[in-house]
């Protein structure tokens, strides 16, 4: 792992220290502590396919109502020109 050059190590080090984590977790070569609160990417999210909801279907009532007009018009397009696989904004 590269440190860009615009970090400063102390600037690292606190930060490091304000989550609790080691070097060697922030590399990947220790877990983490089980108590640390990391958020669990939703599987939903990590593939993009055209025309498929952006959000997780069983969770769009969590969705703020812009994202959710914005949601709704995204499908109403890719449904309109599903066979395009662009969308002209």
């Amino acid at each position: 792992m590269a440190i860009p050059t615009n970090v400063e190590l102390d600037d690292l080090l606190n930060f490091m220290n304000t989550i609790g984590l080691s070097m060697e977790q922030v590399l990947c070569r220790e877990e983490p502590p089980a108590c640390l609160n990391v958020e669990v990417v939703d599987e939903w999210q990590r593939e993009y396919r055209y025309g498929r909801s952006l959000y997780n279907p069983s969770k769009l009532k969590e969705l703020h109502t812009q994202m959710y007009k914005l949601h709704e018009w995204y499908m109403s397009l890719c449904a309109k020109h599903e066979n395009e696989q662009y969308i002209s904004v």
